[in-house]
């Protein structure tokens, strides 16, 4: 492989790294994946990560770090822990696996460099995620150069959503043409229910809001776009593009002649947010 040209991702099967992948898939020539199973409740995600990799035609690369499963009490690794559905106010969440990115790093760097690679990709976010340290910045940027320092390399780490909120995370598939997939075939539940998972779980909570609040723009955006076209196009009852209007306005169920010079910009897009939310 072209050390410059070819990326080793971080792939777990699930929403963040998925989408990654694919931004990998953009950027470079060269692509493989590394899944790491450590002991985790949501193991399927494996298969899922596996299958994917498949659809996407990467190489794709299983490693056992069951030990870090050894190390600490956590709710990923202990199936028999109640899992914290809310971030405490003074600690981690009981979802914290300590060390665990710092493993998954050093384990890819070492991984990558026995297939000539210096670009590694994770789907770290500080942006919108569960309170966990080694999402952070700073500690990619300290780990980025550990790495280096450990082994003489010039590795880089890239993290593509490192300040993207989970609504601009689904924006993201959406622009790299992966949206359905990774809305319908990627696991980032801890319970290991694929999709939008248990609904109830950290992970679950952080994807659906997201995909809730990239739905309610992205419809918005659609509609306000097409309003000035349906004005242009209403009277020609027999044009294909009419009825392509007509289609996606009913989709939507907005009523919107007659009354979109009525309201205000504001007053419609809270109008478009309550259709949204009874269809």
């Amino acid at each position: 492989m072209n050390t410059n040209q070819s990326a080793l991702v971080l792939h777990s099967g699930g929403q963040d790294s998925t989408t990654c992948l694919y931004w990998a898939i953009k950027n470079f020539k060269e692509v493989r994946t590394l899944c790491i199973t450590y002991g985790q409740r949501h193991a399927y995600e494996v298969e899922i990560a596996r299958k994917i990799a498949e659809k996407a035609g990467v190489p794709f690369q299983i490693m056992d770090a069951s030990i870090i499963s050894l190390l600490s009490d956590n709710s990923l690794t202990n199936h028999n822990m109640i899992m914290d559905q809310e971030k405490p106010e003074d600690s981690y969440p009981n979802t914290f696996v300590p060390g665990r990115n710092l493993f998954f790093l050093t384990f890819a760097a070492v991984i990558a460099r026995s297939h000539n690679i210096r670009n590694l990709v994770t789907g770290v976010s500080q942006a919108d995620y569960s309170g966990y340290p080694d999402c952070r910045d700073t500690f990619i940027r300290s780990a980025n150069a550990t790495l280096n320092l450990a082994m003489d390399e010039q590795f880089i780490i890239h993290t593509p959503l490192m300040w993207l909120s989970k609504a601009e995370t689904w924006a993201m598939a959406d622009e790299l043409g992966v949206f359905d997939l990774v809305r319908n075939d990627t696991l980032t539940c801890y319970n290991g229910v694929i999709a939008e998972g248990c609904g109830h779980c950290p992970a679950c909570k952080l994807r659906n809001e997201g995909l809730k609040e990239y739905l309610k723009l992205k419809l918005a955006t659609d509609v306000v776009t097409l309003l000035p076209v349906r004005e242009k196009v209403k009277e020609e009852k027999h044009s294909p593009l009419y009825y392509e209007l007509q289609s996606a306005f009913r989709d939507v169920k907005l009523m919107i002649d007659g009354k979109k010079k009525e309201k205000t910009a504001e007053e419609f897009l809270a109008e478009l947010s309550d259709e949204y939310e009874r269809k």
